[in-house]
């Protein structure tokens, strides 16, 4: 069997506690209001912006079917709006509402209230982690099926 280099291991290790330790703790905080599949349409559209059903399945991985049905239930619970594409007026393009920002605002806040608790006790470590975090923000948006495209911008909300 093949050995992994280093940076396969350092890019698969990262994945795996990012998502144990950032990522499944922050979906724990909405449990009871939101499914993993919710929170992270939620996430989407407040990263990118209105989106449409199509881009909203390519984005997740899913079905256009099962995206219908994932924002329709987001519909229901007032977390999300419907409007007719301008030029297109078939097409429906997504966005948050004003329920769902404060809803994710707030699970934000107390979920980054946590992680900097957790973070405190680190030390020195403490400011490397946040500004690893600060270029991982900057640089994440930017890839595209792997490559890195010049220039962008964070698509943190608010920045």
């Amino acid at each position: 069997m093949e050995q992994a280099t280093t940076n396969e291991r350092t890019v698969f290790t990262f994945m795996v506690l990012t998502h144990e330790k950032l990522l499944k703790p922050y979906m724990d905080h909405f449990r009871e209001t939101l499914s993993p599949m919710q929170l992270s349409v939620l996430g989407l559209l407040e990263a990118y912006g209105m989106m449409s059903m199509t881009e909203l399945s390519e984005k997740l991985h899913t079905t256009r079917q099962q995206m219908t049905q994932i924002v329709a239930r987001l519909f229901d619970i007032g977390v999300v709006e419907r409007h007719p594409d301008e030029r297109d007026r078939r097409l429906i393009k997504i966005r948050p509402t004003e329920k769902a920002q404060a809803l994710l605002t707030e699970g934000a806040r107390s979920f980054v209230r946590e992680v900097l608790g957790m973070a405190g006790r680190l030390g020195e470590d403490e400011q490397q982690l946040l500004r690893a975090m600060e270029t991982a923000n900057r640089i994440l948006p930017r890839l595209t099926n792997g490559a890195v495209e010049s220039g962008g911008s964070s698509c943190i909300p608010g920045e």
